[in-house]
């Protein structure tokens, strides 16, 4: 699934936001086929909440086999989001920093000028200044204190009936009633504490995380899987079909990207793809290809797209929207490729300069 989350980021910052294209780059098509590739391009966001949901149900899996670490599971975070960081923000400053205004939106400035207090603030997570899609990181480090915390709290619950009202309970008083609770006048305080935002008043991608929980904890895609397997490959191909029909239906023409309906679609929409997944063996392997490249991939593809102007040019030259995707997919394997190539050689440097330093030593 992480396969197919990543290739709908990518859908998503190419298709949803033309104010962030070159602005001689637009795509040369009629209007009405524009607003069906924006349309399209909504639906993508669904990526973010596939993410969370994998990673609630990762998270339920790891503490089930008594492998999870609070800090550890944070710090494996951090590391990967800075494996990024300490290549991709000098790699702005250094080269990036005098560019051309060439979108309506404000991409081309983000290296313009370096503050230290700011770095700090994108080191650790707290600012996406560099990257405004890096607002995740705070996010998500957020939904994996909540989520431990919510399985333990919930631990003696035995029932994917109650946990599931439960979640769906917490995602309406979080996402619709404390937002306005902050706008009465004895609360108005609350909506400026930076640990009352984070924590206390979680958005609908933390409760989908909480919800990715509760599908691990009670293995609710195996038991769906057992109950479709009596059924025809014909009839599941039909039914995986229906489920993703239906997610993008009433998430672009129902509710309109409705964020705590999103809790509902997206396991709807997941159960679909794993229907005909399990169906067609090649695009299986290649879905699980882009997995494996997907943290990487989802780092560093609006710096191609975006942030670093040459290949902004790169990606929208040709104005298609096809050829477009193509593109920012290949640069962005490319990039991820050389990225693991990189710190597969600093390690292995590292794993030689003990030794090196002995032999110096020793003569």
């Amino acid at each position: 699934m992480k396969g197919i989350a990543i290739l709908l980021m990518l859908l998503h910052h190419i298709m949803a936001f033309p104010d962030r294209i070159p602005t001689k780059y637009q795509f040369a098509l009629p209007a009405t086929a524009l607003k069906h590739l924006q349309l399209v391009g909504s639906f993508g966001k669904i990526c973010v909440y596939i993410f969370m949901f994998l990673g609630g149900l990762g998270l339920a899996k790891q503490i089930e086999a008594h492998k999870f670490h609070l800090l550890r599971k944070i710090w494996n975070l951090y590391r990967v989001y800075w494996r990024v960081f300490f290549v991709f923000v000098p790699l702005g400053f250094l080269f990036f920093s005098q560019q051309p205004r060439y979108s309506r939106a404000f991409m081309w400035n983000r290296f313009a000028d370096f503050s230290l207090s700011k770095f700090i603030q994108n080191l650790t997570g707290y600012a996406s200044t560099y990257n405004g899609e890096w607002w995740f990181v705070r996010v998500f480090v957020a939904a994996i204190v909540l989520g431990s915390i919510y399985y333990y709290l919930t631990e003696k619950i035995n029932n994917v009936y109650v946990e599931t009202g439960l979640v769906l309970l917490l995602s309406v008083f979080t996402v619709r009633f404390l937002p306005a609770l902050t706008k009465l006048a004895p609360f108005n305080s609350l909506a400026s504490s930076y640990l009352w935002t984070q924590l206390f008043m979680p958005n609908a991608f933390i409760c989908t995380y909480l919800f990715g929980i509760v599908f691990g904890k009670y293995d609710v895609f195996s038991n769906l899987r057992r109950l479709f397997s009596g059924y025809t490959a014909l009839w599941r191909a039909v039914i995986g079909i229906l489920l993703l029909v239906s997610a993008f239906y009433f998430q672009e023409k129902v509710f309109g990207n409705v964020s705590d309906v999103m809790l509902i679609i997206t396991p709807v929409f997941m159960t679909g793809c794993l229907l005909l997944l399990d169906l067609a063996k090649w695009p299986r392997k290649i879905f699980e290809y882009f997995g494996r490249l997907s943290t990487n991939m989802w780092l560093t593809h609006t710096f191609f797209c975006y942030y670093f102007y040459p290949f902004a040019v790169a990606v929208f030259w040709s104005r298609n929207p096809l050829v477009a995707y193509l593109t920012l997919l290949v640069i962005t394997v490319l990039a991820s490729l050389l990225l693991d190539m990189f710190y597969w050689g600093l390690e292995k440097l590292g794993s030689k300069l003990p030794a090196w330093l002995r032999i110096r030593k020793t003569r």
